[in-house]
């Protein structure tokens, strides 16, 4: 599946995908029921088959939220940093954005109270997702003192009915796409639909934001 779904990615315009981000960050910043303990947010960056969330930094801390990255470190542990713009970022292993590292903004894995997770895809049934192969979120998400709220980040294309999953894959408590939120392990709890427009208006913020306060 991680090829067949690749091939699909690769079959996309940058077009395609900036598009399919902003609507993805459109649906994030309608409401922050969504964010989890602490207001610290992990997100993700820098490949440019995944969608761009970089948009979300200044949204996050217009509202006193705190954006973190992930950097690769020894036996490649995601170890979670503090950034407050842009520039705090660089390239790092395999083309990702990573966070500068400095003591300061050094974070624990209980600090952590959302992560945004990429992959490659993403069951809608029950939220296994299927990464990229080397394991960095499952041993992160399965860390002990973990907590955080766990939301999957992906293109419509990348969300299937159903995905392989071994014993140490870590599922999701919800997925959002450029097509909305949707929910996890709640029968009967109704992701807002996008309105005619093709886009979110107030009416979906409202819907929403009473949807997130159920769904967490």
């Amino acid at each position: 599946m991680r090829q067949s779904v690749l091939a699909r990615l690769r079959a996309t315009t940058p077009e395609q995908r900036s598009a399919w981000s902003s609507a993805i960050v459109q649906w994030l910043t309608l409401s922050d029921a969504w964010v989890g303990h602490g207001g610290t947010v992990a997100i993700f960056g820098g490949l440019k088959l995944e969608a761009d969330l970089l948009s979300l930094i200044p949204w996050m801390r217009a509202r006193n939220l705190k954006p973190a990255f992930f950097a690769i470190e020894e036996n490649y542990t995601l170890v979670p940093y503090l950034v407050y713009r842009e520039d705090d970022l660089v390239p790092g292993v395999f083309g990702v954005l990573e966070p500068r590292r400095n003591p300061e903004t050094r974070l624990g894995i209980e600090d952590i109270g959302t992560v945004l997770v990429p992959g490659r895809a993403f069951a809608t049934d029950d939220g296994t997702r299927l990464g990229l192969g080397k394991g960095h979120y499952d041993r992160f998400l399965s860390a002990p003192g973990f907590r955080a709220r766990k939301i999957g980040i992906g293109f419509a294309l990348q969300m299937e009915p159903s995905v392989p999953g071994e014993g140490h894959d870590v599922k999701m408590e919800a997925l959002v796409s450029e097509t909305g939120w949707t929910a996890i392990g709640k029968p009967g709890l109704t992701a807002p639909s996008l309105p005619a427009s093709g886009l979110p208006d107030d009416l979906s913020a409202e819907a929403t934001k009473d949807f997130l306060l159920r769904l967490f």
